[in-house]
């Protein structure tokens, strides 16, 4: 049962959000079910086991939430931030969400498919760059390099 305290500072916060139906508070309690659910697959997700979120980490990743990022996007901002850090940063992850928040990239797929086409469009061009240039050999600069092991085999 809860107690008057506890009904006291729920009344103060509905209040202050607004909430005075019933259909605003049902909305609210299930918005704040689903807060507490993604706040749970990002705290596996960020390897946080035995502690709860500093206030930090708590409005950064009530942030992220608001932002629409699925756990998996969270996931792959952790793993980039402890392999460009060395370590867990909340402030690296934040900048890295922040950034493809920018760029309206909210889901795994999404961040994967845009990076493997960037990915893709540098490879295509590297290909095209069969001119020689910067020191780099083009197709006729191979052919003879070839032909002359060849020889140097032969002799």
């Amino acid at each position: 049962m809860p107690s008057v305290r506890y009904i006291e500072k729920a009344a103060f916060t509905w209040e202050r959000e607004g909430i005075f139906t019933l259909e605003k508070a049902e909305e609210y309690l299930k918005a704040l079910e689903i807060r507490k659910s993604a706040r749970g697959q990002i705290k596996k997700v960020m390897q946080i086991w035995n502690r709860e979120f500093s206030p930090t980490e708590k409005e950064c990743v009530d942030n992220w939430i608001k932002m629409g990022f699925e756990p998996a996007a969270v996931a792959i901002a952790y793993d980039r931030t402890v392999v460009k850090t060395g370590g867990y940063s909340i402030g690296y992850m934040d900048g890295i969400l922040k950034n493809w928040h920018n760029k309206e990239l909210h889901t795994a797929a999404h961040i994967i498919e845009k990076e493997s086409g960037q990915k893709k469009n540098t490879a295509d061009k590297y290909k095209k760059q069969d001119t020689g240039k910067h020191g780099e050999p083009n197709s006729e600069d191979i052919k003879r390099m070839q032909e002359l092991l060849k020889k140097i085999k032969d002799e």
